[in-house]
């Protein structure tokens, strides 16, 4: 998992038996995760640069999950970041990848807005792309709406590299 932070994705993928891994630029995150958490077996989380970490130094992954981070990204960072994603994943990997959609003229990210064009552009080239679903998610994120945004939808893909 990419940018992992404290989430508790992390403990829910484990406590399912998938051997997960976590990469956190925050060594505070990452502390505070096992303080928080201190049995949490099965969850690996490392603290260092996503950019950094190699097929190597990961290992084998089946598939990743990116629930916010490439939402967290600036739109800058976005091709990087697929890519390096892309560089990490044998073939066959799936990602299941949430993006967020708002009127970006409403609140300035993060999290930033990722249309469906920009998923296919950053990917395309190398995955299959399914769009899974579409969710209207305004009233799970209370902040965004103070913030002035008036809809938001969570859209869900599965990206399946070739």
């Amino acid at each position: 998992m990419p940018l992992a932070g404290k989430s508790l994705d992390l403990l829910w993928l484990a406590e399912r038996g998938h051997a997960v891994v976590g990469i956190e630029l925050s060594p505070l995150a990452v502390r505070e995760f096992f303080e928080e958490h201190p049995g949490a077996s099965g969850v690996d989380l490392r603290c260092g640069d996503l950019f950094e970490l190699t097929p190597t130094t990961l290992g084998p992954i089946d598939a990743i999950f990116d629930r916010a981070s490439l939402v967290a990204l600036p739109p800058a960072m976005r091709a990087d970041y697929a890519a390096h994603l892309t560089h990490l994943s044998p073939p066959g990997t799936q990602t299941l990848l949430v993006t967020m959609e708002y009127d970006q003229r409403q609140m300035r990210g993060p999290p930033h807005a990722v249309m469906p064009d920009e998923v296919h552009a950053l990917f395309g080239a190398h995955h299959d792309i399914t769009e899974l679903d579409e969710l209207t998610a305004l009233e799970d994120f209370p902040r965004m709406s103070a913030r002035g945004v008036t809809h938001l939808a969570e859209r869900i893909y599965r990206l399946r590299r070739r």
